[in-house]
Formats: C-alpha cells, structure tokens, sequence
C-alpha cells in the first residue's frame, strides 16, 4: 500500500465519523438561533475574535465578537467542540441572526407547529360541575345544595 491510499482511506473513516457524530449527536451542529451557520473564522488564538456568516431562507448575517474567552477558543482550536458549539458559548441567539432572519425564524415556527394558537371551544366532558359529586356545596346555612 500506498502512502497515498492510507492516506485517502483514513480521509474517509473521518468524513465517515464525522458523517455519524451528526446523526448521533444533531444538537452539537445546531446553532441556538435556529440559523444554519455558514461559514466562522478566528483570524488568532492567541488574542481571539469570532467573525460568523449565518443564514435563514435567502437572507444572509454576519457578525464579529472581539475578546471572546481564550480557553473556550482553545477548546475549539483542539477540536473539542464543534463550530456551532463554539458559536453558542460566544453569541446569544439574538446575536447570531439580524431582524429579517429572526421574522423568518417566527414564521418558520409558527408553521411548523400548526400555527397561531385558537381556542377551542366545547372540547371539555359536559355537564355541570355542581351535578359532580366533589362540586358540592354548602349553602349559607351549613346544609349541602342539592
């Protein structure tokens, strides 16, 4: 065998795990928001900042946080946390997507699960509480209601 060849071959047992961790473990690649995370970059280390590219629909994001925890970058530089994991302990939701996006985000819910909320009416058991026998009450003169 090849160099060439073990090396390919141990190419695709990564892309193979990392294929399964997504299957087995969705919420480590899933931003808090509910945006998709498109692209981040930290330009040092040593000194960290985190430039994002998120997206919702059509609609494009980007933002920068500078002076972000060193130990929290250095556990992503090692590859102990995922890139949204790592966006999710720098950037609140709010942050990770503009204002177009979070109305895209609304809306995307609201469908999702089934709408706005309606009130039912007439879904309860019938009858009246005082017919129950724990829905009796006395009157003023001590007496139970009958």
């Amino acid at each position: 065998m090849t160099v060439v060849y073990r090396m390919l071959t141990i190419d695709r047992q990564r892309k193979q795990i990392d294929r399964l961790d997504r299957m087995a473990n969705p919420q480590r690649y899933s931003l808090s928001s509910g945006a998709e995370l498109v692209r981040i970059n930290v330009s040092n280390y040593r000194n960290p900042s985190l430039h994002i590219w998120t997206r919702v629909g059509e609609e494009l994001f980007e933002d920068t946080k500078f002076q972000i925890d060193y130990n929290v970058a250095q556990r992503h530089f090692n590859g102990q946390i995922t890139d949204e994991e790592f966006v999710n302990a720098v950037f609140e939701p709010q942050e990770q997507v503009n204002e177009i996006q979070t109305q895209l985000l609304g809306t995307t819910f609201m469908l999702v699960s089934g709408g706005p909320a309606q009130a039912h009416v007439g879904t309860g058991s019938g009858g009246l509480s005082s017919d129950l026998p724990w829905g009796e009450q006395k009157n003023r003169k001590g007496n139970r209601k009958r």
